[in-house]
């Protein structure tokens, strides 16, 4: 038994030998497996003063294989006076945003999401990522600070290429159709730091979605840097499938003056990363839009890279400022009982997004007897506990991410709802399907009636 045990033992640390060996030697190699080509497309920024509150870049794709990375944006983040007082020494920060495809989708923990049967979720999601930043505290230690994602959950660690916070998060995003994303900086009054977000649009239905935004800890801070796009394959598997995007309507709002600023100019060219790259690669521009292509097989690489252009500047035509929409009037109800008043409001996706609210309840001469104002995108209801008064009204300001502002009152609400129900009831045969075609809206708006 004793020689059965010590030739076990030995089997064993042999296998865990051969194992770890073959893990390095896997992890090693994995970034010389060849991968498709990636593309850069970087905006000329001159005649800006190099910060931003805002970008906005228009992106579409004909074909996007598993593990294609569309990075719209890669953002350098300014320190203020301010920061670096009290940050000493602080370096690192920025990050990426954009589109995957065959991206693993990640819970707060970096845990995997799964649907209900347990299998992990993969496919069409966004992204948006920090580099983690250093600096040196009153006690001259080195000190790292990550940017904290606030929605839709708490962020997700990441490593392997350099340290950092991200979300990677669903988005219904499709081959072949037009989307917006819309990164925008604002100082939050509440923490005193600058926050950052991230917003996704359907360019055919016109509706908005919020898909992440992080609190950064830096004060007074915003967006700096070349604000570049860049194509990677970041899986070998997918390498010989040929992915294309397009872009245009690139535009960046200007820290200082608060003017948006057409970027039509871009300095395109392909690289390697500095990893094994095969496939073919190429760039230019219509009138309309920059366009990339990338991957596919050649017969000889050598010859046929030599052959390339590696980098032209190009210009397109584009409005001179961007279509930011309209601000829609939101779906609101309100609700006093038991002490309570509640004001809960419902934004058209197809409206400009919401950036901030400021809810006051008013009593019957007009009077505030209670309020509350953030700046939460994702914030549509609001309570008010120990209102015993039930004769009350209410004055919602919504803001949206572009810096306007619309009131709207009880007086507008019913004007809404006269809208909403104007024609009803309908001759009998056709009510059920006008209320049908209205029914989520009503049932919003009374929800003591749903049923």
């Amino acid at each position: 038994m004793k020689h059965f045990l010590t030739a076990l033992t030995a089997l064993v640390v042999a296998a865990c030998a051969v194992f770890s060996f073959t893990a390095w030697s896997f992890a090693t190699e994995y970034d010389a497996w060849p991968k498709a080509y990636n593309i850069y497309s970087d905006p000329v920024t001159k005649g800006s003063s190099g910060r931003f509150t805002s970008f906005m870049i228009d992106f579409y794709s004909d074909d996007t294989p598993d593990y294609t990375f569309w990075a719209l944006a890669n953002f350098g983040l300014f320190k203020s006076s301010k920061t670096v007082k009290k940050y000493r020494s602080i370096t690192g920060g920025g990050g990426y945003a954009g589109l995957q495809d065959g991206a693993r989708s990640e819970n707060p923990d970096g845990s995997i999401l799964r649907d209900e049967h347990g299998n992990a979720i993969y496919g069409k999601i966004g992204i948006m990522s920090f580099w983690e930043m250093t600096y040196f505290d009153e006690n001259n230690e080195k000190q790292i600070m990550t940017a904290s994602a606030l929605y839709p959950h708490g962020d997700s660690a990441f490593g392997g290429e350099g340290e950092g916070s991200h979300v990677m998060w669903p988005y219904a995003w499709d081959d072949g159709a037009w989307y917006t994303m819309l990164l925008h900086t604002w100082n939050d009054a509440e923490t005193g730091t600058t926050f950052m977000g991230q917003w996704f649009r359907n360019v055919a239905t016109g509706e908005w979605t919020l898909h992440s935004y992080f609190d950064t800890h830096l004060i007074d801070s915003c967006m700096n840097g070349g604000m570049g796009l860049f194509m990677e394959n970041w899986s070998y598997s997918s390498r010989e499938e040929v992915r294309t995007f397009r872009t245009k309507n690139i535009y960046i709002q200007d820290y200082k003056n608060g003017e948006w600023k057409s970027l039509d100019t871009c300095t395109m060219s392909y690289g390697d990363g500095g990893k094994t790259k095969v496939g073919g690669h190429d760039f230019g521009a219509t009138d309309e839009y920059f366009w990339g292509v990338a991957g596919g097989t050649v017969e000889d690489q050598a010859a046929y890279d030599a052959a390339s252009k590696t980098k032209e500047k190009y210009t397109i035509t584009q409005p001179a400022d961007p279509a930011l929409g309209e601000q829609k009037a939101p779906l609101v109800r309100f609700e006093t009982k038991d002490g309570k008043a509640v004001l809960t409001w419902k934004n058209d996706p197809t409206g400009a997004p919401q950036l901030s609210y400021e809810v006051r309840i008013l009593d019957r001469n007009g009077e505030t007897v209670a309020s509350k104002a953030e700046t939460r995108p994702e914030v549509c209801t609001v309570t008010f506990e120990g209102i015993e008064a039930e004769d009350l009204d209410y004055a919602l300001t919504v803001s949206d991410v572009f810096g306007r502002s619309a009131v709207y009152t009880s007086e507008t609400a019913r004007a809404q709802q006269e809208e909403i129900l104007r024609g009803l009831p309908f001759p009998a045969a056709e009510l059920p399907f006008a209320l049908a075609a209205k029914a989520e809206t009503i049932a919003f708006l009374f929800p003591e009636n749903k049923n």
